[in-house]
């Protein structure tokens, strides 16, 4: 049978034995507010749940021990890294085969089992993917990503976030170099956070790389403007952090 469709752990009086330190500093000068991200965004996944629902494919089966287990030990090192009104981070876990892991502005991360499975993750590793994706939450990439593309956008009449992405989507090949270096951008900047965040969580950080280096041996297409570096450079960049990386495992179990 199944386990509930949204996975949302709530901790027990005395379960946080990580030392909490903060590592992240709040995002500032961004466009638009939260709330008006957080709108936009909603659409896409009330899509993306309604359809993993009707195909019977919401809800954990085979890794809700592994995954809950995980979830319990990053969530209050990721809590303590938000400021008050931040959003309230929930984990939803799908079987869908063309999911990996994605979050939303909410602070709702899907991971798929399908993922999962087929890299094998064992829980260093899926300690990294949620964390990387609870990053973009922290950091708010998503408005990152919005105000850098409001920026190459000549007009300055009054937008949306819905006007910002009708633009990229119009003029998709004239901002195709600038938005590849900006979804980068981020992309490496969750990577980092992530792999400190699930260090002060208890997991080695070499023990979590296994995931890219699992990646890079399988191989993945790129597309023309790429949402994500080639794993190649998210492991350089991650392994000159390893170091530090470390230390906080070190601190985190103090």
């Amino acid at each position: 049978m199944r386990c509930l469709a949204v996975l949302i752990l709530l901790l027990a009086h005395g379960a946080v034995q990580a030392r909490l330190v903060s590592i992240v500093e709040p995002s500032r000068g961004l466009a638009f507010t939260q709330a008006a991200v957080i709108d936009h965004a909603q659409a896409n996944q009330k899509a993306l749940l309604d359809g993993a629902r009707a195909r019977g494919r919401l809800g954990c089966a085979a890794y809700c021990s592994q995954l809950a287990q995980v979830w319990r030990k990053l969530l209050p090192v990721i809590r303590f890294q938000q400021t008050r009104g931040a959003p309230v981070l929930r984990l939803v876990v799908v079987t869908e085969p063309d999911i990996q892991a994605l979050s939303f502005p909410d602070g709702t991360v899907v991971i798929s089992e399908v993922f999962i499975r087929r890299l094998q993750l064992a829980a260093p590793q899926l300690a990294f993917v949620l964390a990387h994706e609870a990053a973009h939450v922290l950091l708010q990439h998503e408005r990152q990503t919005l105000t850098s593309m409001l920026a190459l956008i000549p007009s300055r009449a009054q937008r949306t976030p819905q006007d910002v992405y009708t633009e990229m989507e119009f003029n998709y090949f004239a901002m195709a170099d600038a938005m590849s270096v900006v979804f980068h951008h981020v992309e490496l900047e969750a990577d980092e956070l992530g792999l400190q965040l699930a260090a002060l969580a208890g997991y080695a950080p070499q023990a979590q790389l296994v995931f890219l280096e699992r990646s890079l041996a399988q191989g993945s297409g790129q597309s023309m403007v790429s949402t994500h570096p080639d794993m190649s450079q998210r492991l350089r960049k991650l392994g000159a952090l390893l170091p530090l990386a470390r230390r906080l495992l070190v601190v985190g179990q103090q």
